[in-house]
């Protein structure tokens, strides 16, 4: 997985902020995490990355 889609897959971030991230030189979520100035959104959906991302049976 590269590393702009798994910047996407983060709630609150766009195609946008996960390229400008990228640009930037993050890389992985833990550059995320402890280099990127992050909203509310962002840092919950960090927070829950792997459960957001898990499916739900029906």
């Amino acid at each position: 997985m590269t590393a702009i889609n798994l910047f996407g897959n983060i709630w609150g971030c766009g195609p946008n902020i996960a390229k400008h991230w990228y640009d930037q030189g993050f890389r992985t979520l833990n550059d995320v995490r402890t280099k990127a100035k992050l909203s509310q959104n962002q840092t919950v959906g960090l927070k829950y990355y792997d459960e957001f991302l898990e499916r739900i049976p029906r």
